[in-house]
């Protein structure tokens, strides 16, 4: 499944957003505002469009009804954004709110395109080495119930 909110058009942004998560919040609003790109890529290893530059928040839904890691998705089409990505999270647990405010902000002032990635403690590692081998540039970020804090 994929899911591009890039061009809901303000009117529908305005409607959605008091009732999106609190964490999804402010990239609804970087859409409304600033033209940032927000696209949410579920388990599928079928094929999916990427932004060419940014500001996009691009979220990899690896925590559906189970976790997946690297493997439940178009590897290809992951290593090539993950390549263009000038910062990824890796978020292992809950929403933290204050990381998908910070990795929005990054998209919109730096104009760059970031990854959120949305998995288990299970794949937590797995991702992370993926992420270092297609970009090893890339600013990284763990929130994760196995650190104290964020790496």
């Amino acid at each position: 499944m994929f899911v591009n909110f890039t061009n809901a058009g303000r009117e529908a942004l305005d409607s959605a957003i008091p009732h999106a998560s609190a964490h999804l919040v402010p990239m609804l609003k970087a859409v409304r505002d600033h033209g940032m790109a927000f696209v949410i890529a579920a388990q599928s290893r079928r094929d999916f469009a990427i932004p060419e530059t940014g500001p996009a928040v691009i979220i990899i839904g690896d925590d559906m009804t189970r976790s997946l890691g690297p493997p439940g998705f178009h590897l290809r089409i992951v290593r090539r954004l993950l390549g263009r990505a000038k910062a990824v999270a890796i978020m292992a647990g809950a929403p933290v709110d204050a990381m998908y405010s910070r990795m929005t902000q990054e998209a919109v002032t730096r104009r760059a395109i970031v990854v959120l990635i949305e998995t288990t403690v299970t794949h937590e590692t797995e991702w992370d080495t993926y992420v270092r081998e297609a970009n090893p540039a890339a600013e990284m970020y763990l929130a994760s119930p196995t650190v104290a804090g964020w790496q």
